[in-house]
């Protein structure tokens, strides 16, 4: 998660989100394609606020009270509005969403958190702009062994892809081609080896059975 001195959720200039996280998100809002993996905890732009809240808390090691953390957990939250936004316009971002299944049985915020953020994902594994790629368990060895991270695409613009990789110690924001294109190919790689469509949407009951 980002440290202090970003911006305000909604906009530059605030004293709780870093300069990288500030740019990511304004150019996340125009990005045609959104591509990430996480294998910790689930993408922020499909936490729910009792979930956001409860796991940037444990990483930052403030209580969930504090402003640092209220507006990490509202920038998120601004992130999902723009993104429904964007979807009830009917021009919403093709989002590829790599999840390892072990963050879905991590009990972040206790079995009631993890019961509707589980939900939640349920109710995005069907949005026909989403691909939801749950790599599980039984895989291994694979190329999302290399950590978090978001890739952001336009098309049709002068754009460069960027790719954004959050950490609890410093944020950072990559450009160039050939880095983007490693990104570009590992999600592939999960995509070809996760779990997808209806088996996603299988494993994620199985799962929230269990809970």
């Amino acid at each position: 998660m980002s440290r202090p001195s970003e911006p305000t959720p909604d906009g530059p200039g605030g004293p709780h989100l870093s300069p990288e996280y500030a740019e990511f998100i304004q150019r996340e809002a125009t990005a045609d394609r959104i591509e990430l993996y996480h294998a910790l905890c689930v993408p922020g732009i499909l936490q729910t606020e009792a979930y956001a809240r409860a796991v940037t808390s444990a990483i930052v090691k403030q209580d969930p009270s504090r402003p640092g953390v209220i507006a990490r957990v509202d920038a998120r939250l601004g992130r999902q509005r723009r993104l429904a936004e964007r979807a009830a316009a009917g021009q919403p971002p093709h989002l590829v969403a790599g999840i390892d299944e072990t963050l879905l049985r991590r009990p972040v915020g206790g079995a009631d958190v993890m019961r509707e953020q589980i939900d939640r994902l349920l109710q995005v594994v069907d949005e026909p702009w989403v691909t939801m790629v749950i790599v599980p368990l039984g895989a291994t060895s694979h190329a999302g062994l290399g950590g978090t991270f978001e890739l952001l695409s336009f098309n049709g613009s002068h754009q460069p892809d960027l790719v954004f990789v959050e950490s609890a110690a410093a944020d950072f924001l990559l450009r160039r081609p050939e880095v983007t294109r490693t990104y570009r190919d590992t999600i592939r790689q999960l995509t070809e080896i996760g779990l997808t469509g209806e088996a996603a949407r299988s494993k994620l009951e199985e799962i929230r059975a269990g809970w």
